[in-house]
């Protein structure tokens, strides 16, 4: 395994030669240490792509929704990295159709580079379930701080997610059908970037953000909420986000 950066790792393994070659890439962002992360995650999260390849044909866990596997990883630190693997890899190059499913991978390597730690703000950990589906925050940016304002926003090409917090200095529970712009929240569709569609500014809003920690590099808690469509859009129905976590660092 070869350290790119401050918890960028990649790693390759070929079986066969030529038009018979076989092989795996792995390349992992943000790692800080031993765990469990999602393959098919892209900037500031803990997590990584990973690519299967017979020949020229290539399969990878593209889009970036999170959910197409998954490494866990056992022992990683200046000499030694271990683990397990599996993920289903979508066609992306040489002609490549259909998937294929990867199971049962394993790896023990050496780790060649210098390991460092991994800033905050690229750790960022974003879940929830949005109308009824897992979503989880495959990629993610945050700017600013909850002290003035911290805005995060996760995408996983199908939903963003987006939340603003104002003024936060200490835990606290915050009602959204109170009105006010303490914190706010909004939910788009698709991988546009900017939420479109449904918000808590719009009349009708209801549901609570709990913040559990406030530091000085991050910000942790959970939600739970139903708020309306914003007028002059698509969306005609409120879209329900529960079981919401998110830890995110600035």
């Amino acid at each position: 395994m070869v350290v790119i950066g401050a918890g960028w790792y990649t790693m390759t393994g070929f079986l066969g030669s030529g038009a018979d070659v076989r092989a795996i890439a792995i390349a992992l962002m943000n790692i800080p240490g031993p765990g469990t992360y999602p393959l098919g995650t892209g900037a500031n999260v803990p997590g990584g792509t990973a690519t299967y390849a017979e020949a020229a044909a290539g399969w990878s866990t593209l889009p970036l929704t999170g959910d197409l596997g998954e490494i866990v990883i056992t022992r990683l630190d200046a000499s030694r990295a271990a683990g397990t693997f599996h993920f289903v890899g979508h066609p992306t190059s040489g002609g490549a159709t259909g998937t294929r499913t990867v199971t049962n991978g394993a790896f023990d390597l050496p780790v060649s580079g210098t390991v460092g730690p991994v800033p905050d703000r690229n750790r960022n950990i974003l879940r929830a379930t949005i109308a009824g589906e897992a979503w989880l925050g495959a990629t993610a940016v945050t700017t600013g701080n909850p002290a003035t304002t911290l805005t995060w926003l996760g995408n996983d090409t199908r939903q963003t997610l987006n939340m603003t917090l104002r003024g936060i200095t200490e835990p606290g529970t915050f009602d959204l059908s109170a009105g006010g712009n303490t914190v706010t929240v909004s939910v788009g569709s698709g991988s546009g970037g900017t939420p479109c569609c449904w918000s808590s500014t719009a009349d009708g809003a209801a549901g609570t953000v709990i913040v559990t920690s406030v530091t000085a590099s991050r910000c942790a808690g959970s939600f739970s909420f139903t708020i309306p469509p914003i007028p002059g859009t698509d969306a005609t129905d409120p879209i329900s986000v529960t079981d919401g976590f998110f830890d995110v660092g600035f």
